[in-house]
C-alpha cells in the first residue's frame, strides 16, 4: 500500500519550536512526529510511502536518509512554497499514480486509528469512493459549508457527515454554494 505525508508546512501553530526545525520533527515522546508517523504506516502493511517537503526539507531529508524505516521512501519537494493538501498530491502525484487507492495523511496527526483497517474500508465499500475522509468532530471555525464533512463518492455525490447524520447530497448539484 501506498501513503503520502504531509511534512511541507511550516508549523506556524508550533511556533517558536519550528522557527529552527520543521515540524515533521519536532518530538514526542523523543521521537520526531514523522518516525511516528512512518512506524505506524510500516506496521499497517504500508510499503510505498511519499514524503512531502519544504520548511526545511533539508532537514526532513537528511532525517530520512540517515534512518532505515523499512519501506521504499520518495521525497517530493515542494521548492518555492508548499503547495497545501490538493497541490502536494498532485505534486506527488508521479509517486501516487498507479491506479490504487494510498493514503494521505497529516505528519503532526498522532491517533490510535487502525489504517489497515481504514483501508481496507475504503477499498471494500460497494461504492468505491473516490476519497473517504477522516475526521473529528470537535469544534473548530475550520469546518467548510456550514459545519458539513465531505466525502465524495464515484457517482459524483457528495456524503455530508454533519454531526447528527450521514446525508446523500444528489451528484446533480454543481457546486457547494447550491448547498447553501
Amino acid at each position: 500500500m501506498r501513503a503520502l505525508i504531509f511534512a511541507a508546512g511550516l508549523g506556524t501553530r508550533l511556533k517558536p519550536i519550528t522557527e529552527t526545525i520543521p515540524k515533521a520533527l519536532v518530538e514526542v515522546g523523543g521521537k520526531p512526529l514523522l518516525g511516528h508517523l512512518i512506524a505506524k504506516l510500516k506496521s499497517a502493511g504500508f510499503t510505498e510511502i511519499v514524503v512531502n517537503v519544504h520548511h526545511f526539507a533539508d532537514k526532513v531529508i537528511e532525517y530520512l536518509h540517515n534512518n532505515d524505516f523499512g519501506a521504499n521512501i520518495s521525497i517530493s519537494l515542494e521548492e518555492s512554497q508548499p503547495l497545501e493538501t490538493g497541490g502536494g498530491i498532485k505534486h506527488a502525484a508521479k509517486f501516487l499514480d498507479n491506479g490504487e487507492p494510498f493514503l494521505a495523511h497529516n505528519v503532526d496527526i498522532l491517533s490510535n486509528l487502525n489504517l489497515q483497517a481504514f483501508m481496507e474500508a475504503h477499498k471494500d465499500a460497494a461504492t468505491p469512493p473516490l476519497a473517504t475522509l477522516l475526521v473529528s468532530n470537535r469544534k473548530t471555525s475550520r469546518y467548510s459549508a456550514a459545519g458539513l464533512i465531505w466525502r465524495v463518492v464515484s457517482s459524483g455525490a457528495l456524503m455530508s457527515n454533519s454531526r447528527r447524520s450521514l446525508r446523500i447530497i444528489p451528484a446533480s448539484l454543481q457546486t457547494l454554494a447550491d448547498l447553501l
